[in-house]
């Protein structure tokens, strides 16, 4: 839990009403906070209170979907999802890698100036020519 800030011993003019009012507002922070997540709670408890023993569309749905086979659709729908999970998380790290290299090869002339590149592309990928 986060620490509460103290007052402190000698109070200039107005600090103690400054400070009650920083009380008051983390007070009302953490009421907020945690009132959102109880509100979704008892909204999903009442939900489930009022769909209890009724035919209805959502019972129609998870009938349908319990019959169907998992390898159908779960597991498609799961490698699609990773696959383009890679994709994008590929694209992100050789942007980044592009990034961060100009430093310190910047860095690096400064320190040696005759010094040779090692033949990487800027992502960091091999360069096309020496694959064999």
């Amino acid at each position: 839990m986060e620490e509460q800030p103290q007052p402190p011993k000698e109070l200039p003019e107005g600090a103690f009403k400054l400070y009650l009012l920083e009380r008051g507002y983390n007070i009302i922070v953490l009421l907020l906070r945690y009132g959102f997540f109880l509100g979704l709670a008892y909204i999903g408890y009442l939900s489930l209170k009022e769909l209890a023993g009724k035919a209805t569309i959502a019972d129609i749905a998870f009938t349908f979907l319990g019959k169907q086979a998992v390898s159908n659709w779960g597991y498609n729908l799961a490698l699609f999802v990773s696959i383009i999970w890679a994709l994008t998380e590929r694209k992100l790290r050789l942007r980044k890698t592009k990034y961060l290299s100009e430093r310190p090869k910047n860095l690096e002339k400064q320190i040696d100036p005759n010094r040779t590149s090692s033949g990487l592309q800027p992502t960091g990928e091999t360069n096309p020519e020496d694959k064999p």
